[in-house]
């Protein structure tokens, strides 16, 4: 399988064990805390947001814990799809509570080797480093009818103030933003 095919089988698989899948969308390669994190793919499912990083057999580990570390603070739950060829090495890794291991084997059988706790939070500062600059003052100009012009630090309280349901909503605005954006892209 190849890395397309591994974040689809790890968004199925996030599905299929989701109790609500009536809302479910995916984003591929989304940037967070302003573009210096990559993740393969967020799932946003059952008002969740879930992350996927895949480690295929030509892929390095030497960044993985601290991408985990990443993934942990800003996602209710992070879906590690890996090679077989990894599986040795990632024993030896000390993995947030909220990580899935799925293990992809040469027969590409996918394995879950490990399940994670689904580490949801009130706490709507935990997600905003998933929204771009502009994204954020727009929420807090309609949510606390501050004025687009704010300064960094009435930006952290204002956040810490607001509904997390509000920055997930948000969140799914821009992946259909992005979205859309690609579909244009590939109709040119």
């Amino acid at each position: 399988m190849n890395e397309e095919q591994l974040v689809q089988a790890a968004a199925s698989s996030i599905r299929a064990r989701m109790r609500d899948s009536g809302s479910f969308s995916i984003v591929r390669e989304f940037r967070f805390l302003r573009g210096r994190c990559r993740a393969d793919a967020i799932v946003l499912c059952d008002r969740s947001v879930i992350a996927i990083e895949v480690k295929t057999e030509f892929d390095s580990l030497r960044k993985l814990e601290d991408q985990t570390k990443y993934y942990s603070a800003h996602f209710d739950k992070l879906v590690l799809c890996i090679s077989e060829k990894h599986e040795k090495k990632l024993e030896l890794m000390n993995l947030p509570d909220n990580c899935d291991v799925l293990i992809q084997y040469k027969s590409n059988r996918l394995k879950l080797r490990r399940r994670g706790k689904m580490v949801r939070s009130s706490d709507a500062y935990k997600y905003a480093p998933l929204l771009n600059d502009e994204q954020i003052a727009s929420l807090l100009s309609r949510v606390h009818n501050v004025s687009r012009r704010y300064s960094e630090e009435n930006t952290i309280e204002l956040l810490k103030n607001t509904n997390s349901n509000s920055i997930i909503e948000e969140i799914k605005k821009r992946i259909e933003n992005v979205r859309l954006l690609r579909q244009r892209a590939h109709q040119d």
